[in-house]
């Protein structure tokens, strides 16, 4: 594995090392016919208790949520995770 950074490369490092739980139920009322919940193993073992926000995807059928993501730690990153759900065809 090769983690890159501004000034120097790191061998055998991770840019991000986390582990993040993600649910969905079938809900009728909800954006794209499923609400869909994620957490942060390390903050909330097990539970993942945050509640995505839904949205259509943009001339297709299916739905997207978008989950932050950080590593604090050097080379480290800051994001969004996202993840996108369409029907099997």
């Amino acid at each position: 594995m090769v983690c890159f950074s501004r000034n120097a490369i790191t061998r055998g490092g991770y840019i991000l090392r986390e582990l993040i739980l993600v649910e969905a139920f079938p809900d009728p009322e909800a954006q794209g016919g499923w609400r869909i919940k994620y957490g942060y193993q390390d903050d909330n073992p097990g539970k993942p208790g945050i509640a995505a926000e839904t949205r259509k995807l943009d001339g297709e059928e299916g739905i997207a949520i978008d989950i932050p993501i950080a590593q604090r730690a050097s080379p480290g990153l800051k994001g969004t995770l996202r993840i996108e759900a369409r029907p099997w065809s």
